[in-house]
């Protein structure tokens, strides 16, 4: 039950703009840790990956996150928008 919440909220972040910060910080909050964003190896796309490990809440996984880079800054400084989210729960 706990993956399909995760996966709901992770996949509402697809069609919203953050800048690298703030997405770090809104993935914390929806996997209940703090997580580390690594740059994708792929030379033609933007990709941040993570794993995703919290022992209390019984999940461990994988996450990608493909995005745009925005040329103009929103409000807050959001310069990527989240195009698609990839994941992954391993058994725990």
């Amino acid at each position: 039950m706990q993956h399909e919440i995760i996966a709901k909220k992770l996949e509402g972040l697809v069609y919203n703009r953050f800048n690298k910060k703030s997405l770090i910080s809104e993935l914390s909050i929806i996997i209940g840790q703090q997580i580390k964003l690594s740059e994708g190896s792929d030379a033609w796309d933007f990709t941040f990956t993570a794993t995703m490990d919290n022992p209390e809440l019984g999940i461990y996984g994988y996450l990608d996150i493909y995005y745009l880079k925005m040329k103009k800054k929103g409000d807050d400084g959001e310069n990527l928008y989240i195009t698609e989210v990839s994941y992954e729960f391993e058994p725990f």
